[in-house]
């Protein structure tokens, strides 16, 4: 029986969307592939643009006497408040509107802003450029959730997923590695040409990233709104109601609860990594910060790519043998994989013995994180996995970055007393985090394969 026949759910009429121009990307085409590379270049771009603040903190700070507080502000609450106050927006945005026009907007919102950030003359101008970074960047999550199970079957969904996820660490990589080469362009520019004179170089860095989004803009126009499957009507699609979407989310709370508070555990796990791991090697084995960059940053960018190549064909074997439930699944393995594998995390006798416990650990950690996402997407009835997406995003944002990080350095500093214990510290909170994550995965279980046996295709028209 399908979930939408429940009689908590409201009928009625509701305004249906406009008709979406014809020849709309297939499942699994060659079309709905080069959607995903849109997708996957959107994510990669709005890391760079989020994260080349962090390599221009100190030219900003001479320039606008600035203080390490105000940089921090900028830093993380202006992008994060700004984001977690929007991502509800876009997720509803998502279920009832053309989510390629969503996500053009945000695209060309975002790069305006960065752009803005080098035209900042003050602290508060700076601030507010940034916050409309954060705000514009968090519709990409919601979108690519709205879009993905349109495009491609169960059988490439976890794949596709994963590549996507892809974005996110390639955009990392390429502003450590690109933006310095960025910032001595810049340096050049504002040396030599007539525009940028006048300029610092950080001040053009800021609107040279803030560039590509115009041709990512096109690029997008170049694809028309895909079809939302599942629909009966293939030229209106209904939406439903607020109230009826977070009334379909509370009746499968079960489910939900548990596999949201689990990706803040995992979201623990992976933002505590780079955090602190980069400390742990300079403290406790002295050696220098160039040499920590070179091998923990190309480990890092193996380890991850790798995880998360790997983890659609795992998921992809168990499903050809007959496992529906493959990505909860391997989240089960991998969570408990990473607190086993964590425990080990402080006890090699060099620096190189603990890069390489490190890669074994964001080897399964990326090999799990998309899958899990998937496996909340693939229970989620179509009109409403934007809003179960921007609930998804807050619990990663929220647990992970109130919990992960500043529990290390609370252990660190309070429970042991000691900078150099920053490594049983890191141990202790990877392992209760990834095994708390497991627990709650396992606990979800039977209801996730109960939703996967319904019907969660319905749409409106289906009520």
């Amino acid at each position: 029986m399908s979930y939408f026949t429940d009689s908590n759910i409201v009928k009625g009429p509701i305004q249906a969307y406009h008709a979406v121009p014809p020849q709309r990307p297939r499942i699994d085409s060659p079309q709905a592939w080069y959607m995903l590379f849109l997708l996957t270049l959107s994510w990669a771009l709005s890391f760079i643009d989020r994260q080349i603040l962090n390599l221009l903190v100190d030219p900003i700070k001479a320039s606008l006497k600035l203080n390490d507080e105000q940089i921090s502000y900028v830093q993380g609450f202006a992008f994060v408040s700004a984001y977690c106050l929007a991502v509800p927006i876009f997720g509803r945005l998502v279920d009832i509107s053309s989510r390629r026009n969503i996500l053009i907007f945000s695209v060309g919102t975002w790069s305006i802003c960065t752009g803005l950030m080098g035209f900042a003359t003050s602290y508060w101008h700076l601030f507010f450029a940034r916050f409309g970074v954060g705000m514009a960047e968090a519709c990409i999550f919601p979108v690519a959730w709205g879009l993905l199970p349109d495009l491609f079957s169960e059988r490439y969904g976890p794949r596709a997923y994963s590549y996507f996820s892809m974005g996110s660490y390639l955009g990392s990589a390429f502003s450590l590695l690109g933006g310095g080469l960025i910032y001595s362009f810049a340096t050049d520019l504002s040396a030599s040409s007539s525009w940028a004179r006048g300029f610092e170089p950080w001040q053009v860095s800021f609107v040279l990233v803030g560039i590509p989004g115009a041709i990512l803009m096109a690029l997008l126009l170049s694809v028309p709104e895909p079809h939302r499957q599942g629909s009966q009507n293939k030229e209106t699609e209904i939406p439903l109601s607020l109230r009826q979407s977070l009334n379909v989310v509370r009746r499968r709370l079960r489910f939900y609860g548990p596999m949201f508070i689990a990706n803040g555990a995992l979201a623990m796990v992976v933002l505590c990594i780079p955090a602190w791991v980069p400390t742990f090697l300079a403290r406790f084995y002295g050696i220098s910060i160039a040499e920590i960059g070179l091998k923990f940053g190309l480990v890092s960018l193996i380890c991850s790519v790798s995880g998360l190549f790997a983890g659609p064909y795992v998921a992809q074997e168990l499903i050809k043998k007959g496992y529906r439930d493959a990505s909860l699944r391997v989240g089960v393995a991998s969570c408990t994989g990473i607190g086993l594998i964590s425990l080990f995390l402080p006890m090699p006798a060099t620096a190189t013995g603990v890069i390489v416990v490190v890669g074994l650990l964001l080897f399964v950690a990326t090999l799990c994180v998309p899958l899990v996402g998937y496996a909340c997407l693939q229970v989620s009835p179509k009109p409403i996995k934007g809003l179960v997406s921007s609930l998804y995003t807050l619990s990663a944002q929220v647990i992970g970055y109130a919990g992960g990080p500043t529990m290390v350095a609370v252990l660190t500093e309070r429970f042991f007393g000691d900078p150099k214990m920053v490594g049983e510290s890191l141990r202790i909170v990877l392992a209760t985090a990834s095994f708390v994550a497991a627990v709650l995965y396992f606990s979800i279980w039977k209801p996730f394969r109960q939703l996967l046996d319904q019907e969660v295709g319905s749409t409106v028209e289906e009520i």
